[in-house]
């Protein structure tokens, strides 16, 4: 994506939004709230804004993390990313090497 940011609106939460930044970690008290929600949607909003904020953060830092943990994304959680991702916005693609 080559984002430094993106903000996250969740249709559960209109008029909410927040900011996911790549070099910080994620923590907001009400999406954590919403990942234990007896509601399925709110339930999934929740965990994709989570899982979202991960692979933004661990993309932003690849070359910080150990050669397992980015071959581990490269292969399991890389390919199903970049299949949601239009072809156009497809800046990046491939994670930094590891462990330097």
């Amino acid at each position: 994506m080559n984002a430094g940011a993106v903000s996250v609106e969740l249709s559960k939460r209109p008029g909410a939004s927040w900011r996911v930044k790549s070099n910080a970690h994620f923590n907001a008290g009400d999406i954590e709230q919403m990942g234990t929600s007896a509601k399925t949607a709110e339930r999934d909003e929740a965990w994709f804004v989570k899982r979202f904020a991960t692979a933004l953060f661990n993309g932003h830092s690849s070359a910080r993390q150990s050669p397992e943990v980015m071959g581990w994304w490269a292969t399991k959680s890389l390919p199903q990313v970049l299949q949601l991702v239009p072809k156009e916005r497809q800046v990046n693609t491939a994670f930094g090497k590891g462990g330097t």
